[in-house]
């Protein structure tokens, strides 16, 4: 290739080609050549779709189970769809939240919904950006459910990294995203499985009953509530179950008790 560069540089001054030209001619050259050389040398490959199947065909879905018991999404969810050992966040602490709670306490979260039973062993705090946080039967969920009349959420408000001080041990707090006008707690949302029945979701929340942080004492809208459960069938918005202190009947669908969940957990990692 050496010899062929050399060439083309000798024939173009001896035609009166300015050397700059020269120089940049010589380059062109010299690519078109590797790049014809290392065409020769890799093998042909081939860039046809796979015709391993026929023409046309289409994907078919076909049903799947899910759950510890195989069930299909129609059926009872007797797992537990969230444990949580310690405290839990929609959103994200700032330093210092565990010591003292302010109007600027953490950091917002745009989740919109949790669906299932959820068990707490620490504390709840919320600051939903959306303006809105569904707990239960969410709209865009596999609507797989734990059993009517089952404890939906529980906050058990003892394993926390909170100061015993702080009084909240469910807190939520308006979203501080622009345009957001909305101002509620986390609703828990029921739905009516026809000839299976409603839901009729229960809550069990230690501690006394909080409300958005800076809604006036007197301020009585039951969605103002830090949890609280959303209007159904008929029956308009309805207050959570606060001040609990008993959680020795908080069980999942397979009799597992809030308190010996993290044993479950450990065990159930170790198998």
């Amino acid at each position: 290739m050496r010899h062929q560069v050399e060439r083309l540089k000798h024939v173009a001054l001896k035609h009166g080609v300015k050397p700059a030209r020269v120089l940049t001619a010589t380059l062109v050259a010299v690519g078109m050549m590797a790049t014809a050389a290392i065409s020769f040398v890799l093998p042909p490959t081939s860039a046809n779709a796979d015709d391993g199947h026929d023409n046309g065909k289409v994907f078919v879905p076909s049903s799947i189970t899910m759950g510890d018991s195989g069930a299909s999404t129609n059926d009872i969810d007797t797992g537990l769809a969230t444990f949580v050992g310690r405290d839990f966040y929609v959103g994200k602490p700032k330093s210092g939240d565990t010591q003292s709670l302010n109007e600027n306490s953490i950091d917002g979260s745009w989740a919109a919904e949790m669906e299932g039973q959820t068990f707490i062993r620490g504390r709840y705090m919320q600051r939903a950006q959306k303006g809105f946080f569904t707990i239960g039967t969410v709209a865009f969920g596999a609507q797989y459910l734990p059993s009517n009349n089952s404890t939906i959420i529980a906050v058990e408000g003892k394993n926390s990294a909170f100061d015993s001080s702080v009084p909240s041990i469910v807190q939520a707090w308006n979203s501080t995203a622009s345009g957001v006008t909305q101002q509620q707690g986390a609703g828990i949302q029921q739905t009516d499985r026809g000839n299976k029945g409603k839901t009729n979701f229960g809550t069990k929340l230690a501690g006394p009953m909080t409300k958005l942080w800076g809604t006036s004492s007197s301020d009585g809208t039951i969605k103002k509530q830090s949890i609280y459960k959303y209007g159904f069938n008929g029956v308009g918005d309805s207050a959570a179950s606060w001040d609990q202190a008993d959680f020795s009947d908080v069980k999942d669908g397979q009799g597992n008790a809030i308190g010996d969940y993290g044993a479950k957990v450990s065990t159930d990692s170790e198998t």
